[in-house]
This record gives structure tokens, sequence and C-alpha cells, in this order.
């Protein structure tokens, strides 16, 4: 039963769906539908809890390409699971608090199918098995989060945030799959699981740490890790349905994944741990640095969402570590971190969630996120107020909020971390702990500057588009669960580690037994709990004293930050490409004919000459007889004749005589079929130019300098030349194993006699299949350009 690979197809069929039933279903909202999607899934998932709590991991394969070693393998362990719970539970949140968010005036259809065709992609991503399959759906969450964040196409925000967000994950993406390849090459497959298997073998591989690198870029960009940051806080112009969906739950976590997915192969070793461990700990860091001077509320949450990111990363670094060790008390210490990350990366979905929802709820009921505007809400917005309370102070990492209990063993990490007694930790390990804990006492400023600044104080109603007052309930029922979940998790999270996190750990470390605590809120006077009180007290003083030490922020010149470097990288690209641009495109065809053969040249003569494949050997040749001689002078008079001819009609007809001796040469060399089609070719050629003749433009001598001459008679003598090079060499020597074998079992793999036609018809089948597809999507653009004719300056928006 394929099961799972259903569940990953479900979205993708009711993406397809929706253009369909719209018109369908009256007054009835699109929403109401794509929610059973996500509920659905959400349900298989949750079933499949017990099994996997007890260790049984569940593989489904579909063949695909099995002679190319690529098949659709889905593969749920404990830590795909969680994945995929948080994938379907969010979005079947998000979906019902788009509903009511959402102008009711108009359902979005297009919305929906883009949500569903990310939570497809998505869930694809964390279930693939077989590398390139995770690639496509990788790419596919980069598509999708385009369209999604370019949602409201007609502001120029908009299309800058999706544009920079796909051209930074499409990048790695593609240093992703070459690592992806490279670890093909070594090890000869493209399961994960195989490669874990084998691993060992290949770990002095010369290509073993530019894999690991590479898979390290694809996984920084998506989850916004330094200085791949800078494309998440632009995201935030999508609406904020997507941002709670994307950049809190389930996109930013695929970088994640995929470093706890790949921690079995890689972990263990210094470069590993360094890279992963530097890059989270510098990112926990500036996220909540910048976060605390934004003054709009999603762009505070999206660099803090940075942070957070930023510190689970870090703590997949240091238990990275627990694989050096292996099984043991050293190996179950560092192994705490990986549990950790799996904790808090649970708990970040939640607390973060809830806080987009308020965030969202707030935009729509006062018409403004700006923290100068705002304040006093609390009046006004109770419930909203509550939830934000919730969600900041278990972010913060309070008491009360799951956020604590997460954030405890972050601090136990890098306390652990401290004294490693290996990768050359312990001479400034003491760095480890506290940075994490600078960068916490930040994340509560930016926490406790979100709930008074925004709800405490006095309220400006005269700054305020609108009175602010509670949404509707409908709006009020996804924040609302996700802050139970939030309380909940606080006083029962071993239900969470027991029958989720503990899974997953052995998914990222197998065989590290003992890494998985009994969680609890209470270890006594610990080093970890002064931290905590040293986080609220400094925290609460400059919280305090903000404004006094908020000057800091303007030593940093203004253009001294990585989106300046990107937008001035797009403007030189630009500019370079607007120069090469202007200076080929000319307009002159000659000219664009001399490119295409001084690159042919280059390229197909290079290659002779530095692969040394340059062989010339005539003495197996066959005999040339004199009919063929005459054929090939005749042949070479009619091209040379036509260089110098001075009418129309002489070049077409010797133009002809060129087309029918190749047919003739066809004869010779027994080749009936393809001789009557190049002469119905020719004739018809020749007959078409003859019927033009009076419509073309009058033939007039050229009249170019000799310099032009002498180049354009050295680049055709090249072509020639390189041409006939590259024939004789086809012909003497072989640099690559011949491919003719392949087709000697045409008849019983084509069921063709005629070798030409099974290529034509059957081996080439594929190659006719992509090209028409081509065509079609072609067609299909132009149509569109057509048919939708979309004013400009819409004045829709994302909410009423």
């Amino acid at each position: 039963m394929y099961l799972l690979i259903i569940a990953i197809l479900i979205p993708f069929i009711a993406t397809a769906l929706i253009p369909l039933i719209h018109n369908r279903i009256g007054s009835l909202h699109i929403g109401w539908l794509v929610l059973l999607v996500p509920t659905a899934l959400f349900i298989i998932f949750a079933l499949q809890i017990p099994a996997i709590s007890v260790g049984e991991v569940l593989n489904q394969t579909a063949n695909w390409i099995p002679s190319l070693g690529i098949n659709f393998t889905v593969y749920l362990d404990g830590l795909s699971l969680i994945l995929a719970l948080l994938i379907t539970g969010m979005g079947s949140l998000v979906v019902l608090y788009s509903i009511y968010y959402l102008s009711p005036s108009d359902s979005f259809p297009h919305f929906y199918a883009y949500l569903l065709l990310f939570m497809g992609a998505m869930l694809g991503v964390v279930l693939s098995d077989n590398l390139l399959v995770l690639y496509v759906f990788w790419e596919l969450t980069s598509i999708s989060s385009f369209l999604l964040i370019a949602f409201w196409y007609h502001r120029k925000n908009s299309r800058y945030g999706a544009q920079k967000s796909l051209l930074i994950t499409v990048f790695g993406g593609l240093g992703m799959l070459a690592g992806f390849m490279m670890l093909h090459s070594m090890t000869g497959t493209f399961s994960i699981r195989e490669i874990i298997a084998v691993i060992g073998q290949y770990t002095d591989h010369a290509l073993f740490y530019p894999a690991m690198f590479l898979v390290l870029l694809g996984a920084f960009t998506k989850s916004a890790q330094f200085p791949f940051h800078i494309w998440l806080p632009d995201a935030m112009e999508a609406p904020t349905p997507v941002s709670a969906y994307l950049h809190s739950a389930t996109m930013v976590k695929a970088g994640l994944y995929l470093v706890a997915r790949f921690t079995p192969i890689f972990a263990g070793n210094a470069s590993w741990f360094w890279t992963i461990t530097i890059v989270g700990l510098i990112t926990l860091f500036w996220g909540a640095f910048c976060a605390v001077r934004q003054t709009d509320l999603k762009a505070l949450l999206a660099y803090s969402t940075i942070s957070q990111l930023g510190l689970i990363m870090s703590l997949l670094g240091l238990g990275s570590a627990a694989m050096y060790f292996g099984d043991g008390e050293q190996g179950a210490l560092y192994g705490l971190a990986i549990f950790a990350a799996l904790f808090h990366l649970v708990n970040h979905s939640t607390f973060k969630g809830a806080l987009f929802m308020a965030v969202g709820i707030i935009d729509h009921q006062v018409g403004t996120r700006d923290i100068r505007r705002l304040g006093g809400l609390m009046a006004f917005l109770p419930i909203t107020f509550t939830f934000a309370v919730i969600g900041s102070f278990s972010m913060a990492g309070l008491p009360f909020f799951n956020g604590f209990l997460s954030k405890e063993m972050f601090f136990t990490a890098t306390v652990n971390a401290a004294g490693l007694p290996v990768f050359g930790v312990s001479s400034w390990g003491v760095l480890i702990p506290v940075i994490a804990w600078i960068a916490s006492v930040f994340t509560f400023v930016y926490c406790m500057i979100l709930v008074f600044r925004t709800f405490f104080g006095s309220s400006q109603l005269k700054k305020l588009d609108k009175q602010p007052v509670e949404p509707s309930i409908g709006m009020l029922i996804s924040p609302a669960i996700l802050c139970i979940l939030i309380i909940g998790l606080f006083f029962a999270p071993n239900l969470l580690g027991d029958y989720l996190l503990r899974p997953a750990l052995n998914g990222v470390i197998p065989g590290i037994s003992g890494a998985a605590p009994q969680i609890s809120a209470w270890h006594g006077f610990n080093t970890e709990l002064f931290m905590t009180l040293g986080i609220v007290i400094v925290g609460t003083l400059l919280f305090l004293t903000f404004r006094s030490w908020f000057k800091i922020y303007r030593l940093q010149p203004a253009d001294w930050t990585f989106t300046v470097l990107y937008n001035s990288f797009l403007k030189d690209l630009k500019r370079v490409a607007n120069w090469i641009t202007t200076h080929y495109m000319t307009g002159h065809l000659p000219a664009y004919f001399a490119y295409i053969f001084i690159f042919f040249i280059a390229t197909a003569g290079g290659a002779l000459l530095i692969t040394g494949a340059l062989s010339v050997d005539l003495m197996a040749d066959s005999p040339i007889s004199i009919y063929e001689g005459m054929l090939v002078a005749v042949m070479a008079v009619a091209a040379v004749s036509i260089l110098f001819a001075k009418s129309r009609l002489t070049a077409i007809l010797l133009n002809g005589v060129l087309g029918f001796s190749i047919a003739i040469f066809f004869v010779l060399f027994r080749a009936p079929d393809l001789a009557l089609t190049q002469l119905v070719i020719e004739t018809v050629t020749t007959a078409l130019f003859l019927l033009c003749f009076n419509f073309l433009p009058e033939w007039k001598k050229e009249d170019s300098p000799k310099r032009t001459k002498i180049r354009n008679a050295l680049i055709a003598i090249g072509g020639g030349v390189t041409v006939t090079l590259i024939g004789l060499t086809v012909n003497s020597g072989e640099l690559f194993e011949s491919i003719s074998g392949y087709f000697e079992d045409s008849y019983e793999l084509a069921g063709g006699d005629n070798i030409v036609n099974a290529i034509l018809g059957d081996f080439r089948a594929f190659d006719t299949m992509l090209e028409s597809l081509v065509l079609f999507i072609a067609g299909l653009g132009v149509y569109t350009l057509i048919r939708l004719k979309v004013g400009k300056g819409s004045g829709k928006d994302e909410h009423q």
C-alpha cells in the first residue's frame, strides 16, 4: 500500500482541482474545502505515531527510473514524522486562519493553490529517501514560496522580496545538487539510507569535504543562516498567513531538516562541527541584535525567526560531536544538544506561529504594524494581547511556557560544549555559552518590546487607520490552539519526548543511547538557571534604558549591510549584462554567425586538442571511387561559386546543386530512404526559394572592409577544418566507448526491423516528448499573455 506516496501527491492533486471547482461551489469559501486536505493528512501521519514511537520505520517505493537508481522512495521515521506533523498541522491552522483573515470579497483560489503546492513539496522533502527526488521537491518549495511571497505582485516590495528569496535559495539548491552528485559519485547510490550505511569507507575521499560544504550551502540558504539571512525579512511582504506557515514552521525548517538528516553521514569530524556551530551562533546573535531595532512587528518577528533558526542550527552542530564519541556517557552528554534542537524546533513552530497570527490580527484590526503608532492595545484587544504574551514569553524562555524547557536545554548544551575535549574547543570553548547568553538577552529585550510597546502605555488612536476591536472568533481559533500547546507542552513535555522526540533523535544520531532525558522544568540551582535569571535581570534593565543605548545601532554605516551588497551585485550584474548584450546584439546577421562559429571552433577544436582525441588514421578506409571523387569536386566547385555569385537565381541554383549532390551520395552509400528524403526536402526548398524570388530584397554586392573579409575567411576555414578533423577523429579512434551496442537488440526492445526507424520512433521518443512539451509551454505562455490583461496598480489587499 502506497499510503505515504499518496499522502505526498494529495496536495498536488488538490492544487490541480482548485481551478476546476472554484466556480462551481457557489458562495462556499474555497478555503473550507482546502482545509480538508491538511487536516486529513495530519490525521494520516498522526496515526503513524504509535508505530514510529516504538522504533518502526515505514518505507515505500514506487519505481521511477530504476536503471539510473532513481526511484520514488519515501521513508518515514521519527525525524520525518515530526516535520510531517508540523507541515500538515500548521497547514491546517493557517488555512483556517486565512479563511477569516483574507478579504471575504475574494476567496483567492490561487492563494490556496500555491499553499497546497508548497505543502506537497515540503512533504516530499522530508519524506524522500532518494537524493534527486529530494532535490526536485526542494526546488519546488523555492518556486511555490516565490509565488506566495509575490502574491501581492502589484507591490514593488513583494516582487523584490520574492525575487530575492528565489535567487538566494535556488543558488544554494544548485550547490546542494552538486553535493548530491558528489555523494553519488563516491558511493554509487542516491539512497540516503544506503549512503549512511557505506559512508564510513569514503571519509578520506577527495569529494567528501566538497560534498559536505555544498550540502551545507543548500541548508544555510534555505534556513536563512548568516550571511544568507537577508532574504527572510523581505519575504515578510507575503500575506501574514504565509509568514506564519513558511517562515516560522515549514520552509525555513527545511535546511534544519537537511542538516539533521545528513548528520549520520558527515558528523564526527571537526569541519562539520565547527561550520554548523559557528554559523548557527553568529546567526543567533545577529538576528536577535537586529530584531531589537525593528519598528515593524513582522520585521521584528522575521529577525527573531533568523535568530531562533540560528539557535537550532548551533545545537545541531554541537550535538554532532556525539557521533565522534559514539555510544557512551560522553556521546549521550553531547547528544543532548540534538534532543534540544528537535524540542526547540517544535516549540518554535508553536510560539512563532501564534505570534505571527497575533501580529496579523493587529494589522487586520488596526491597519498598521508600526510599533511607533501602536500602544495601549491591551484594552481594545485583550484576547490578542494574551496570545502575544504567551508567544513572546515562550520565545524569551520564561517559565510556564514550552520555550523555557528547550532554552534551558540549549544552555546545558552550550555549557557542556565549553569543555568539549575534541576539535580544539577546550582552548576557547567558553565563548560558546557566552555568545548564547548575550544573544538570549537581546531575545528577551525584543520580546518585551513586542509586548509592552504594543499593548501597554497610552493609546494612539489618532495614528491608527481603524478603531481597534477584537476580530471574529474564527480568526482567534488557530492562535488559541497554538497557545494551548505552548502551555500544555510545558506541563506535559514528556508526551512529546516519548512519542516523537526520542524516535527522531535516533534518526539523527543512531546508536547513541541515553541522549534523550526526561524533560522537567526544575533541575535545582544550576548554571543554566542562573543564566536565565541573568537574562531576565540584564534584559529588563536594557529594555527600561532602551533609548539611552539604542545609539549603538547608528555606529554601523548604512551601506555596510549584506542587503546593500546584494543590491549592488545585482545592479553591477545588470550593467555588465547590458554592456555585453549591447555589443553582441548588433542586429547584423553575419556577426551572429561569426559568434556561433567562433564558439564552435574554440570549444570543439579545443576539446580535440586538450583531451588528446585528435587522431587521423586513413589506412583502414575504403578506397574512393572515381564517381565519389567527381561528386566531391562538383560540390566543392558549387560551394565556392556561391561566394562569387552575382545574382540570387545563380546562388539558389548552386545551393540546389549541393543538396542534390548529397542525395546522390546517399544513393552511392546504399541509403535509398535517406536519398528520397533529401531529394524531397531539396526540391521543396529550391521551389520555395524560386516562388519567393520576387518578394526577396534586391541582391547587392557585399561591400565589406578587407579586414572583415579576411576575418570571415579565417572563420570559414577554421569551421571547415574543425568539422573535417572531428569527422576524421570519429572515424579513426574512440575516445569514448561506442554506444552502437545499445541498439543491437532494437528489434526486441523497440519492435522495429529498421534501426533508423527504431531510433526515431522509440529511443528518441523521450527527446521528442520534451520538444513537444517545450512547444506546449511556449504556446501556453503566449496564450496567457494574450488572455490575461491585468491593469496596473490593482487595489486588492490582503485584508479589509
